[in-house]
C-alpha cells in the first residue's frame, strides 16, 4: 500500500483519505473476507448442526418457489405453485 493521503480543511485538519480506486477496490475485498470469516466464525460458535450444501439449495429453492408465488399476481405463476 503507498503512503497514507489526507485531504485538508483551510485550518489543516485533516478531513478525508485519498484512495485510488485499487486500493478502494483491496480494502472493500479485505473487509468483504472478514465479513465472511466472522460469519463462519459464528455459525461454529452456535453448535447448530450443518446440512449438506445440496440440501440447504433444495430448501432455499422451495422457499424462493413459495415467496414467488406469495407474491405474484399472475395466474400463470399461480400454476405453477406447489399445492395449486
Amino acid at each position: 500500500m503507498t503512503k497514507t493521503r489526507f485531504r485538508t480543511n483551510k485550518k489543516g485538519q485533516k478531513i478525508s483519505i485519498e484512495l485510488t480506486v485499487k486500493e478502494y477496490e483491496k480494502l472493500v475485498e479485505d473487509l468483504d473476507e472478514l465479513d465472511a470469516i466472522r460469519a463462519y466464525d459464528e455459525a461454529k460458535s452456535s453448535g447448530e448442526q450443518a446440512i449438506p450444501f445440496h440440501q440447504a439449495v433444495s430448501e432455499i429453492e422451495r422457499f424462493a418457489s413459495e415467496l414467488f408465488c406469495l407474491c405474484s399476481s399472475q395466474s400463470s405463476a399461480r400454476a405453477r405453485c406447489p399445492g395449486s
